[in-house]
């Protein structure tokens, strides 16, 4: 008779305790105490449950009777199942090789790279336009509270321009595919600087900063134009479901499941502190051009405020002393917002091909 070291459970009670189990001469196993008593079996080998092997994971022989023998003796149990039946499943032959070892890594980086690249942002376009107004409205008001409560303070333009520019700006676009624009101003000094986004309630921010940086309300039209392009899009509530899908694969990865409630939990803030993708960007100059077309306006106003919004960033009055927009550089390829003199470009064969 044969003992291997291990615990026991009994399928009622949580708690392990030490055992041995012992293969007898019949072909039978039993699990017993330390001090022999009996604790399952005697049950056939050839028809009780032992798991297959798969690197060092304990092996698991379950009883009939529901009592379960956990061993990490793998070497014990195959050399009992020898020329019994097998005791190593496909997974285990496979992670035992170095080269399937390679090529299951390989696989695997592939095919997580191509669910993030293209699957989930996929799946969140489609996720994005079924979620109903009323959610919609929900985040753009957390994401429009958290706003209030951080990073700026009530605008200081008058209420006479801040009426003159909602009037002229909801006349230029009043909808976004369905979703009433509103329109809101508030005093970034110190903080976002001249900026302008969208909410997914369809409520567009302007700083005041912003309004004082325009030398023209057309630059101001189609920087409105660019933000509704975003609204049209669902850019925001789908930067918020890939961020939260890729926080999930994250994961799973790391088995760090708190991860993904704060992502879902946080989605107002992520909405204030994270960029649009190039591809959102380029989607939004795109819906910009054809507006601004369609209005009798050129994309150079949007092309001028954002050169003129790029140079206040870099804090130099100089174009000279500023960063060369018009050649693409290797960091071009790590940053995930286009450069202003690509986004022109892009806008210019949009309002051609119109």
């Amino acid at each position: 008779m044969s003992d291997i070291t291990g615990h026991f459970l009994d399928g009622i009670h949580s708690r392990k305790e030490n055992a041995i189990l012992r293969y007898a001469k019949d072909g039978s196993l039993i699990a017993v105490r330390q001090n022999g008593e009996k604790l399952a079996g005697p049950e056939s080998i050839r028809t009780i449950s032992i798991s297959s092997r798969l690197g060092n994971i304990p092996r698991i022989i379950s009883f009939k009777d529901g009592g379960i023998f956990e061993t990490e003796e793998n070497d014990a149990i195959d050399h009992l199942l020898k020329g019994i039946r097998p005791h190593s499943g496909l997974a285990h032959k496979l992670e035992s090789k170095a080269y399937f070892v390679a090529v299951g890594l390989v696989v695997t980086i592939v095919f997580i790279w191509t669910g993030v690249q293209y699957g989930i942002p996929a799946a969140a376009e489609r996720a994005a336009f079924a979620i109903s107004a009323e959610n919609n409205r929900s985040i753009g008001k957390g994401a429009l509270e958290a706003l209030d409560y951080t990073y700026v303070e009530p605008s200081e333009l008058t209420e006479e321009e801040q009426e003159r520019l909602r009037q002229k700006f909801l006349s230029f676009i009043d909808t976004a595919n369905g979703i009433p624009v509103q329109i809101e101003f508030r005093n970034a000094e110190g903080s976002l600087g001249p900026n302008a986004f969208a909410l997914p309630s369809g409520t567009i921010v302007f700083t005041d900063q912003l309004v004082e940086l325009a030398e023209s309300d057309q630059e101001l039209l189609a920087v409105y134009a660019h933000e509704v392009g975003h609204v049209v899009r669902r850019h925001a509530m789908r930067s918020v479901l890939q961020d939260s899908a890729v926080a999930a694969i994250f994961a799973v990865v790391t088995g760090d499941i708190s991860s993904v409630s704060s992502m879902v939990a946080a989605a107002p803030v992520i909405l204030l502190r994270s960029g649009y993708s190039r591809d959102f960007e380029h989607e939004a100059d795109r819906y910009a051009a054809q507006q601004l077309k369609r209005q009798g306006l050129d994309a150079s106003y949007l092309g001028s405020i954002l050169m003129r919004m790029e140079n206040k960033r870099y804090s130099c009055d100089d174009e000279e002393y500023c960063p060369d927009y018009e050649q693409e550089s290797w960091l071009d390829y790590l940053s995930t917002h286009p450069s202003t003199a690509d986004r022109l470009r892009i806008m210019q064969e949009e309002m051609a091909r119109h």
